[in-house]
């Protein structure tokens, strides 16, 4: 629990520094809480979030026309955009997955605040206001999931958390939490997301019925790891 502890405590000592302008990347496995921490923000303004999949695309990012109500095409800004524009905190979630069209203007997106500007579509020449910087999550490795050395770079921070967050674990139930850190990160065992949802249905309608709600055909052999976790 101490090395889980400090790594939280990094992370969250780097995501809530005043006037944060060092982009950061945090990974490890699903389900521990990275989008979470990294939509908590010193200022208490919420983040701009993006979820990115392999179709997202520069326009995505960036902006593109919409037909407006007049009947005339009008400029919609993407979330990469309304960050810079407002000094907001950009959280992009799942950045392994980010394809070449994503990656080139997502390079422009990170440049160093003094230098970094976007010639968008509409033809509008734009930087990044005082307060922008952004946080990536992913599951992978960051050789892995920062796919160019440009990439890389452009993360100064890079934080592993390889535990859920211990205010995570306090929130299950006493008799969840031994069998839910032991078989954390191991193929095949449930997410922090899935206990949480065990605990909160069990008590409605039994640990039975509960564990083959949220874990289907491995309900058994969890419900059966959760008596011998606190044996």
């Amino acid at each position: 629990m101490k090395n889980n502890a400090q790594q939280w405590q990094r992370l969250e000592l780097a995501s809530s520094l005043p006037g944060m302008r060092h982009n950061i990347f945090a990974y490890g496995p699903p389900g521990t809480g990275k989008s979470y921490a990294a939509a908590r923000t010193p200022d208490g303004r919420a983040p701009v979030v993006v979820t990115i999949t392999p179709e997202t695309s520069a326009a995505d990012l960036v902006g593109y026309y919409i037909l407006g109500s007049s009947g005339t095409y009008v400029w919609q800004d993407g979330p990469a955009t309304r960050a810079w524009r407002e000094g907001r905190r950009l959280v992009v979630n799942e950045i392994d997955r980010i394809g070449g069209d994503a990656t080139a203007v997502m390079h422009s997106i990170l440049d160093e605040p003094e230098t970094a500007v976007m010639h968008l579509s509409n033809g509008e020449i734009i930087k990044p206001a005082k307060g922008f910087h952004c946080i990536a999550t992913s599951n992978l490795e960051p050789e892995d999931a920062l796919t160019t050395d440009a990439m890389r770079d452009r993360f100064q921070i890079k934080l592993k958390v390889g535990s859920p967050h211990p205010k995570a674990i306090e929130s299950l139930d006493h008799d969840c939490r031994n069998a839910a850190v032991g078989g954390f990160g191991t193929p095949g065992a449930p997410s922090m997301r899935q206990w949480r949802s065990f605990c909160e249905l069990r008590s409605q309608v039994g640990d039975r019925t509960a564990g083959e709600l949220v874990f289907g055909e491995n309900a058994e052999a969890i419900i059966d790891s959760l008596a011998v976790a606190n044996s």
